[in-house]
């Protein structure tokens, strides 16, 4: 039986900058077999984090068995599904690069039935959020569990101090509110959020930067 982890780990290992858009989105193609022990992999983890939404009716639905065309981002999460019998899509995957796409089935960052689950208000979220930004840990690491961006995050900051908390929020308890949450206090849309001594630096590629040019340390040898 395949494990959310083993899905997850093999979906990262084996998705490909698509060519021509310069690593922004990733592109899945092909019905495949979704029955049991023998089902893609691929179509797990896709199921599993990603549902689609459905503009016309504002609720969400689970993937089709007979699923065509996927456009997921570099987080890994989907952000278009075109129907097996659409033969053209490059220019949807231009449009939807470029924010224009009108009229066809997005998928939500989390599936709508985990937002009903939710037993924490936005206000309570926020309060979580800024407690474990402004807490005792000199590094907090906001990630997703399948993001491989999110994975170098943590093992950079690994190396530079011990006194790092990595909040996982697609696989905690009322993850979907502290989701949110996070992009509201920075203003950031995408994963990993990381901040150091109570200040937001941005995602893994501003982590990176900081490091090559020796900043970061700086940083966490501040007096707050």
């Amino acid at each position: 039986m395949k494990t959310n982890k083993d899905i997850d780990d093999f979906v990262t290992d084996i998705l490909k900058p698509y060519p021509g858009v310069k690593d922004k989105v990733f592109l899945l193609a092909e019905p495949c077999d979704v029955n049991g022990d023998t089902a893609s992999p691929v179509f797990e983890f896709l199921k599993y984090h990603s549902g689609l939404y459905d503009p016309k009716s504002g609720t969400s639905k689970p993937i089709p068995w007979n699923f065509g065309k996927f456009l997921v981002d570099k987080n890994g999460e989907v952000v278009c599904f075109w129907s097996p019998k659409e033969s053209s899509i490059a220019d949807d995957i231009e449009a939807c690069i470029e924010g224009r796409l009108e009229g066809k089935k997005f998928a939500t960052e989390e599936d709508a039935e985990e937002k009903k689950k939710s037993t924490m208000s936005p206000e309570e979220a926020k309060k979580f959020v800024e407690d474990k930004i402004n807490g005792p840990s000199t590094a907090v690491d906001f990630t997703l569990s399948y993001c491989p961006h999110c994975k170098a995050s943590i093992a950079s900051l690994k190396k530079l101090t011990s006194s790092l908390e990595i909040v996982e929020v697609d696989t905690m308890e009322n993850g979907a509110a502290v989701k949110e949450a996070v992009k509201t206090v920075t203003g950031q849309k995408t994963f990993p959020q990381v901040f150091i001594k109570g200040k937001f630096i941005g995602g893994n590629s501003d982590l990176q930067e900081l490091i090559s040019d020796g900043k970061i340390k700086d940083m966490m040898n501040q007096e707050l």
